[in-house]
């Protein structure tokens, strides 16, 4: 013998579905991560984020800050500079790294 239950006002409601977010909105939360959070990990959150990820237009500005320095090697760091620098497609505007550059790096920067 199966009981019906009845569905509370709270299980009524629909949970909200961010994939459904304006892109605007979306690029907004990215551009409030750290750069090195978004090449290691946002852009493994959805399609969407992947998409929003490749856009150069999001890449205009470019921070990282030393506080990962902990975690990371300089070498990781210099790779992920690299590739923002390669995302921004000559959209960069404004860069600023707290760890040591190197020639090499800052000539990287200047060639794109």
């Amino acid at each position: 013998m199966a009981l019906c239950a009845k569905k509370t006002k709270d299980e009524e409601i629909a949970k909200p579905n961010w994939l459904e977010l304006p892109i605007d909105l979306m690029k907004n939360v990215l551009e409030r991560l750290d750069i090195v959070e978004i090449v290691t990990s946002a852009r493994n959150v959805c399609p969407i984020w992947w998409n929003i990820y490749k856009d150069p237009l999001v890449w205009r500005t470019i921070h990282i800050d030393g506080s990962h320095s902990v975690s990371f090697d300089f070498v990781y760091f210099e790779k992920i500079c690299r590739r923002a620098i390669d995302l921004s497609c000559s959209h960069l505007e404004y860069i600023s790294i707290d760890i040591i550059w190197t020639d090499d790096l800052l000539k990287y920067l200047v060639h794109r």
